[in-house]
């Protein structure tokens, strides 16, 4: 077990303080063991600010972490554990951490809507992890919605340089690199534009010509979009990059379909064959109804 306590810059203790172990998986056989279950395991500070993680297997280096609605996330690396050892004494400061503000915009300057932004926090070349994975990733604060405006605010953020990123639908995406972000001020003025991009259209229709509504559209590459056809059969995926993309189709009773189209190009006809069916009936001798 690692037991503790989450202050704040002050010494003081936090109380509602989630506390979660985590640690990095460097084969693949660790998926299967005990340590797959770390991920599972939390705790929530006291009045004293106090935790404790139990239950938790040996392991030569965990990361412990603490995050808080109104802080931004803290850590301790590298705590060792040994079988049936209880470690105790660790502490985790949280400071008030800092803010990404901005907006994200058209290209006449106007403000988007609903827009999704998103910050990474990015990592100094040579120090990635080498790992299958990690467990106990923290996005307190780095994910947010714009507002009417287009004005959109990430925080608490640790102090680091961020990779902000936006997306809305039938828009491009966009992103910002090294963005530092300061303990206790705001990184205002990030503002990121969406082109409306390139757009795919076409029409979906069964090996008759008859029209398919409802069939799912994906087009993957640079940028990705989705789309349903509509009870004419047509379609329109929007936001798409020049360039190839993997375009899928789906539709239940019908076969799946993938190919490459070019962006931008012609309106493409497409055409998805029927799956066939298998209908009989089943008899025995002497019995005329069965029972599942």
């Amino acid at each position: 077990s690692i037991a503790g306590r989450v202050l704040d810059e002050a010494g003081s203790a936090l109380v509602a303080a989630t506390v979660r172990p985590s640690v990095t998986l460097t084969t693949p056989a660790e998926w299967n063991g005990p340590l797959s279950n770390v991920f599972n395991t939390t705790a929530q500070t006291d009045s004293d600010g106090r935790f404790k993680l139990e239950g938790l297997p040996a392991h030569k280096a965990y990361t412990v972490k603490a995050s808080h609605k109104d802080y931004a996330q803290g850590s301790v690396k590298g705590v060792p554990v040994g079988p049936r050892e209880a470690v105790e004494g660790i502490e985790i400061a949280l400071a008030r951490g800092g803010a990404i503000r901005g907006r994200i915009l058209d290209a006449q300057g106007g403000g988007i809507a609903g827009a999704s932004v998103q910050a990474v926090e990015e990592k100094e070349r040579g120090n990635q992890n080498p790992g299958w994975g990690s467990f106990a990733e923290d996005s307190n604060g780095k994910n947010g919605v714009t507002d009417a405006e287009g004005n959109y605010a990430l925080s608490p953020l640790g102090a680091a340089r961020y990779t902000v990123r936006a997306q809305a639908r039938d828009r491009m995406s966009a992103s910002q690199t090294g963005v530092e972000v300061v303990d206790g001020k705001p990184t205002d003025r990030v503002d990121l534009v969406l082109g409306a991009g390139e757009t795919l259209r076409g029409r979906v229709t069964d090996a008759e010509g008859q029209p398919i509504s409802g069939v799912n559209l994906n087009a993957y590459a640079e940028e990705s979009a989705q789309t349903q056809t509509g009870a004419d059969g047509r379609f329109e995926l929007k936001g798409l990059k020049k360039g190839q993309v993997q375009l899928n189709l789906y539709r239940q009773g019908f076969e799946q379909k993938s190919l490459q189209v070019a962006i931008p190009g012609r309106e493409v006809d497409l055409k998805l064959d029927r799956l066939g069916k298998i209908i009989g009936t089943l008899r025995a001798r002497g019995q005329e109804t069965f029972s599942s």
